[in-house]
């Protein structure tokens, strides 16, 4: 699973990842958008924004293991990750933005297109 992850920073920075240990070392703070592979969306991904809290799910269900980001709007949703999730956790967490700050994200995020067009760096924090 392959994902990026865009701050709300001045100077756009990104932190990509595709496995748990790049999970465990992202920078936890001003989380603006969460964008994530998939191959079964038209466009090659998926994007989970305006959200509180990111929990990083892994473990496993019906026989299937799961490695991915959950957006959580509140501290409700962060509470029951705590007390449901088995294992060692990672949150990071949103921030609200101005607006033109959160649309500059955005322009971001589409400009980058798909994972097989954009600069991937697993493990890394870069400027996207």
């Amino acid at each position: 699973m392959r994902w990026r992850i865009y701050y709300g920073d001045p100077g756009g920075m990104v932190y990509d990842g595709d496995c748990s240990v790049h999970a465990y070392r992202a920078p936890n703070l001003n989380v603006q958008v969460l964008k994530e592979y998939s191959a079964t969306e038209p466009r090659g991904y998926t994007i989970t924004a305006g959200c509180n809290f990111f929990c990083w799910e892994n473990g496993q269900a019906e026989c299937e293991s799961i490695e991915r980001w959950s957006g959580k709007g509140d501290r409700y949703g962060m509470d029951d990750y705590i007390g449901y999730h088995k294992g060692a956790m990672k949150i990071i967490t949103g921030r609200e933005v101005y607006g033109e700050i959160f649309q500059r994200v955005m322009k971001q995020v589409a400009a980058d297109g798909n994972f097989d067009e954009m600069n991937f760096q697993p493990g890394k924090l870069h400027r996207g």
